[in-house]
């Protein structure tokens, strides 16, 4: 049987879950550290604009938002002590200034079940029956709590059927956003590093694929090439950091969706804006004019939960990526880029002017 969550026994898409979003791929190893240091740095820490937080790091999306999540918990955790000495203050990390940053609280699958399971106990008889059918729901699963487990074959539950023709294809990736069959062509693809360092992530919830693999000289164990990676329509391909990617495929199909961009504006945005209410929402290339740090936002995706999308820039001199392209923006998203000035011009190509559909396929 497909194992499930070891933390609440929700369905896993690959290793991520779909109801409490655990990893369940990764280990404390993982977590942010310092390039020269021999510990590891704790995730608790808040830090000052002059310690340059971010200097000499590899940071893959998921450690940028555990950073993030562990920053706010301790501002949260601040700004209470300061109310019980009737001390009302919060800070950001590097300007020291009074600011407010609500947390958003997400509810967790296995929290509901306890209490369910509490309620229904004091149910009586009915209570019994129930408590008894949670209880061989989860008996017909098996669990790896291996942190290093991962799928023999990714591609194992592919229903969709991949074409043995098509066109020679080639097309270099860099730090952003893709969709199979709108800016990438349907096809298996050999992948190779042309220059820098990253990963590169594909997720396909309506096939049940995902992949993650490590280019450059940033990793321990790098791949030198990676064949077989199939890119379906609807699929999502995420390249981070300085990664530039090579792929080839020698049976794409060309029949793309995309259309062109109806925005045609640039603006300059800092600090943090609001979409919908300062930029038009849309799909954008966001390169960073000034500072260093993440393109932070989250998007509610067709399944109903929040998934933190964001991701490193900084500008010519600060070793990260310059420019993040295809970020999909939808009506109400809030940005915060701390310490960044960005500029957003719209993108060439996108899928649709219904901006919410391209997350359709992304729980």
């Amino acid at each position: 049987m497909r194992r499930r969550c070891s933390l609440c026994g929700g369905k896993l898409n690959g290793n991520i879950c779909t109801e409490c979003g655990l990893d369940n791929s990764k280990n404390d190893d993982q977590y942010v550290t310092l390039e020269n240091s021999g510990h590891e740095e704790s995730l608790t820490h808040v830090h000052t604009e002059e310690e340059k937080p971010y200097e000499g790091k590899t940071m893959t999306r998921e450690n940028v938002r555990k950073a993030k999540n562990a920053d706010k918990n301790a501002k949260k955790a601040d700004a209470k002590k300061a109310s019980a000495g009737n001390q009302r203050y919060n800070y950001t990390a590097s300007s020291g200034q009074q600011a407010s940053r609500p947390v958003k609280k997400k509810k967790k699958f296995g929290k509901f079940l306890a209490g369910f399971v509490i309620i229904a106990a004091f149910a009586g008889e009915l209570g019994g029956t129930i408590i008894h059918e949670v209880q061989n729901y989860f008996e017909d699963y098996t669990y790896d709590d291996s942190d290093s487990y991962t799928e023999d074959d990714p591609y194992s539950d592919v229903q969709e059927v991949m074409p043995d023709d098509g066109e020679v294809y080639e097309a270099d990736l860099t730090a952003g956003v893709y969709k199979g069959g709108v800016h990438i062509p349907q096809g298996t693809y050999t992948l190779t590093c042309k220059s820098g360092s990253g990963q590169v992530e594909l997720i396909d919830s309506k096939n049940n694929i995902w992949v993650q693999y490590s280019f450059g000289d940033d990793y321990d164990n790098p791949e030198e090439e990676v064949s077989d990676f199939e890119v379906f329509p609807g699929c999502y391909v995420m390249v981070e950091d300085t990664l530039e990617l090579h792929m080839t495929a020698e049976n794409a199909q060309m029949n793309l969706t995309a259309i062109a961009n109806p925005l045609t504006e640039s603006k300059a945005v800092s600090d943090k804006f609001t979409v919908g209410k300062d930029v038009p929402a849309g799909v954008y290339d966001v390169k960073c004019v000034e500072g260093l740090g993440i393109f932070d936002y989250d998007v509610t995706v067709s399944a109903g939960y929040e998934s933190y999308m964001g991701m490193l820039i900084g500008n010519e001199e600060s070793g990260f990526p310059q420019e993040l392209k295809n970020i999909v923006l939808i009506d109400g998203t809030e940005v915060d880029l701390e310490g960044l000035t960005v500029e957003l011009t719209p993108s060439e190509w996108i899928e649709s002017e219904e901006y919410e559909s391209f997350y359709d396929n992304y729980y």
